[in-house]
């Protein structure tokens, strides 16, 4: 992906959210109470998901093989960072579900195996923190632009 691919991404990608939250704002002065706490309690998570992360994660787009012991995959990881990654993958995953990824850094011909399990399962991929890492191969992946 390209720096402007990168950019017009981001673009579309806050004019998408943009949307999103005019839409929300004028749901909500009809929204019932319920609905309305179900969506602070999400919104609640998810920002104390953020807080939890020990690491930066750093956008990305790699091309990777993961696998579990149901099935072998083509995927993409889409942000990294020591502690783990988000994976976009169409299979069917279960928090918890340990997963075997086998990358390459951008730049290198090093293959690198490692392993995780799922902690989170949003839309249209997995949350995957790392239970096992080369620690020597991280620093080429994060260091890559």
């Amino acid at each position: 992906m390209t720096e402007s691919d990168r950019q017009a991404d981001r673009s579309s990608l806050t004019a998408r959210l943009h949307k999103l939250f005019q839409d929300v704002s004028r749901h909500l002065q009809s929204a019932s109470t319920d609905e309305k706490r179900r969506l602070l309690t999400f919104l609640e998570n998810w920002e104390k998901k953020q807080e939890r992360r020990k690491h930066q994660r750093k956008p990305c787009s790699i091309p990777v093989t993961s696998s579990t012991k149901d099935f072998l995959s083509r995927d993409t990881i889409r942000d990294i960072s020591p502690g783990g990654a988000f994976l976009e993958t169409p299979e069917p995953l279960s928090l918890g579900d340990q997963i075997t990824l086998m990358l390459s850094p951008p730049g290198s011909g090093e293959l690198i195996d490692c392993t995780g399990r799922v902690a989170w399962t949003p839309p249209r991929g997995v949350g995957i923190q790392f239970t096992s890492t080369p620690s020597k191969a991280w620093e080429k992946i994060l260091a890559s632009p």
